[in-house]
């Protein structure tokens, strides 16, 4: 009966969560979204981390960020990546869990409706974790 409770309680708080917390405003974009602009990599601001900053792009609704041990030129050349790490206002973000002292390669893409990225990635920049 206890766990009947609870779950009653749960689910009662998540519905209350859902019906109270404002949701995010969708984007209206089409279309092929630009290239991220100018791009930036900071060690830290922790250890194990590198903060990525940009201007923003037109045509947005998501940023990704591939990033890797070594330069390359098309996502699939990085051992990470996907990372889906904003919005259309979002011009910043700190990478989190790397080798502290390790030197990393990062590049942006962006897309607009989910599957409409932009023809290339954003310029590489490289940065040494903190």
């Amino acid at each position: 009966m206890k766990t009947f409770r609870l779950f009653v309680t749960l689910f009662s708080i998540s519905l209350a969560l859902a019906v109270f917390v404002p949701k995010a405003q969708a984007v209206q974009c089409s279309g092929k979204p630009s290239i991220p602009g100018v791009i930036s990599a900071t060690p830290g601001p922790n250890k194990g981390q590198v903060t990525l900053t940009w201007n923003l792009s037109t045509n947005v609704d998501r940023y990704d960020v591939v990033f890797g041990y070594k330069s390359g030129s098309k996502p699939k050349d990085y051992t990470f990546g996907g990372l889906k790490i904003g919005n259309n206002n979002t011009n910043n973000y700190t990478v989190n869990f790397l080798g502290s002292g390790v030197q990393y390669y990062f590049r942006l893409q962006t897309f607009c409706g989910g599957t409409n990225r932009a023809a290339s990635l954003s310029s590489e920049v490289t940065a040494i974790a903190k």
